[in-house]
This record gives structure tokens, sequence and C-alpha cells, in this order.
């Protein structure tokens, strides 16, 4: 009869706890590495302000955190200049430039271009997991022709402890750092 009893008890903690869990997700990647990409063999690239308007949508069911986009797009120049060897102007320069004229003005090689379109911070505090959406394209000065891209969705974000509300944006921050890393890590090394 306590067997009985405890099993009664244990089996609508169970069914709660499996209607709690994360969706399975499938991370779908997709990138493009060019013949353009060898063909200009750019040197220097500008990396633009991140476009993460589709991030701040109000939606019920999926809780949407402001996008750090400045700390992606400093991981994103970070990461071409040690990692890959290309020379980067700094971000005030770039939208400095861009303010007073166009991407002519720029005088680089190529231009990064970032979309992110999916940032959901549902798991963030439970699980600490972000799962993002962007598209990171490497486009020619004039930005007619594509060079190198990379689009990902459902990319699932690790992030290290600590989680929960005080380090929502310090976590925030780490897992689009994570992001550029990671696209950008598919983008071939400039050889000088």
């Amino acid at each position: 009869m306590t067997m009985l009893r405890a099993l009664i008890l244990a089996l609508p903690i169970l069914f709660l706890g499996a209607c709690q869990s994360a969706p399975e997700r499938m991370p779908v990647e997709e990138f493009d590495g060019g013949d353009e990409l060898r063909a200009l063999a750019p040197t220097d690239i500008a990396v633009v302000a991140v476009d993460a308007r589709a991030t701040s949508r109000d939606d019920a069911t999926v809780i949407f955190r402001e996008f750090p986009s400045d700390d992606l797009r400093e991981a994103a120049r970070h990461y071409l200049i040690e990692r890959k060897s290309f020379a980067v102007p700094t971000s005030e320069w770039v939208d400095g430039t861009l303010a007073r004229g166009g991407t002519a003005d720029l005088e680089t090689d190529a231009i990064l271009e970032v979309t992110v379109d999916q940032w959901d911070t549902e798991f963030l505090a439970a699980r600490g997991v972000i799962y993002a959406g962007a598209e990171f394209r490497l486009k020619s000065s004039d930005g007619k022709t594509t060079l190198w891209s990379y689009t990902c969705r459902d990319r699932q974000l690790p992030v290290k402890a600590p989680h929960g509300g005080s380090a929502t944006h310090g976590n925030m921050s780490q897992a689009a750092r994570r992001l550029a890393e990671d696209a950008l890590s598919r983008l071939p090394r400039h050889e000088r």
C-alpha cells in the first residue's frame, strides 16, 4: 500500500517535470565560403553595427531580453584581428565615417554585416542556455557582392555559471561573444 501511495504521488511530479522541459530544437546552420572571397582576398574588414531589431519583439511564449549588440560587434572585431589576422578599424571610426558618408568612405576591402533575428533567453536562468539565430555576411566594399556568409537558427549557446537573474547581462554578453566566435571560426584565415 505504501508503494502505491508513493507511486500515486510521484506520477504527477514526474508529469509536471516533463511538461516543463525544454522543447527539442535542432540547430540549422548554413555557410557559403564563395569563390569571390578567394578572388578578392580582403586584408581589412569594417564591422558595421549589428542589426538586432528583430530580437526586441514582444512574445508571450518566449522571453526576449535586450540583445548585447556592442558586445557581439567587439567580439567579431577582436576575433578577426587575433584569430584571422585581418586589419579591422575601431567601431567608433566606422560609425563616424558612415555618419559622414557611405560605405565607400570606409576604404576597406570588405564589410561584415551581422543580423540577429533570434535571441531566446527563456532557458537562460534555469539551464544556462540561449538559443540564437543570426546571419553573418562579408560583403565587398561596395556592398554589392557577398564574399562569405554564415546563417544559423536555434543555435544553442551554453553559458557557464553563474545563472540566475543577477547574472543575466553577463551571461548574455558571454553568449553574444560565443555566437560571433563560432560564426567567424568558419571564415578562412587571412594569410599575410
